[in-house]
């Protein structure tokens, strides 16, 4: 990998980064992933394995750091190296058959599409496993000590709780 073409997909990245901060939410704040973008376009311009796991690593980490989605940083790390890696295959699979500006244009659309469902199942897992330890540990809103269900305080009926109602 050559110094030329890390300061390019540098540059790609940064691009992807004012982007993702100056372009206004439209729909319930949901904004443009300008920096997936970005990331698709250092792979279309740098094909090798090494340049997709460097982006892939780096968007991950530049997407997880600006994310505005509640809990979306682990969901970043995750995503943006496997839909690197996924857009590559796809890549690598449709070059055989010629390039074109529409198989670009369906390719980056797949991609983002992969991109979406990881993040999104990803942040589901995360929110069903807070949820589930939520119900199992919570807190007495009454004397604020830990129990195991919202109706018992230490182990004992809220009727009997330390503070009285």
């Amino acid at each position: 990998m050559k110094t030329k073409n890390l300061v390019l997909m540098a540059l790609l990245l940064g691009i992807g980064t004012i982007l993702h901060a100056i372009i206004p939410g439209l729909i319930s704040g949901m904004k443009n992933d300008m920096l997936l973008t970005m990331m698709f376009l250092g792979i279309l311009l740098f094909p090798e394995r090494k340049s997709v796991l460097v982006l892939g690593l780096a968007t991950g980490v530049i997407s997880a750091a600006t994310t505005t989605f509640p809990g979306g940083q682990l969901a970043n790390m995750i995503d943006k190296p496997v839909t690197a890696f996924a857009f590559f295959g796809l890549y690598l699979l449709v070059q055989r058959f010629g390039q074109s500006l529409v198989t670009v244009g369906i390719l980056t659309a797949i991609g983002t599409m992969i991109s979406g469902a990881i993040f999104l199942g990803i942040c589901t897992c995360l929110c069903r496993t807070s949820w589930r330890r939520r119900i199992h540990w919570t807190v007495c809103y009454r004397c604020s000590s830990n129990s195991r269900s919202k109706y018992y305080c230490n182990g004992i009926n809220l009727s009997s709780c330390t503070i009285n109602p």
